[in-house]
């Protein structure tokens, strides 16, 4: 729901540029300029390709485990998803995926 939230105001937002450039057309017969395709197409980019590679991270960082005791590249990779799906490693979510994906001796170490 918040994403079809989101997506509707950026979409409203961007017809209030298409409508303002419009109204503000210097062409007689009211073509569009190249500009602003150009315009809208980067705003598309900057903000949907953000939000996938997050989503991207977030579900990596969902199936993140632990391989064969690698603690470092495990510590190493969950820190560098977690920034890159916006979450802080203080969040409750962070430090269950985190321990979620420890191997099992390790968590059986640490009881």
């Amino acid at each position: 729901m918040a994403v079809t939230k989101n997506v509707n105001s950026w979409a409203k937002h961007q017809l209030e540029l298409l409508n303002r450039n419009q109204e503000n057309n210097p062409d007689p017969m009211g073509a569009p300029d190249k500009d602003w395709w150009d315009e809208f197409e980067q705003n598309f980019k900057e903000v949907f390709m953000f939000t996938v590679s997050m989503e991207m991270a977030l579900a990596k960082l969902k199936k993140l485990t632990m391989i064969q005791g690698d603690f470092d590249t495990y510590i190493t990779t969950f820190n560098w998803l977690l920034d890159k799906a916006e979450f802080s490693p203080k969040d409750k979510g962070a430090v269950e995926m985190f321990k979620r994906g420890l191997n099992i001796a390790l968590k059986i170490n640490c009881i």
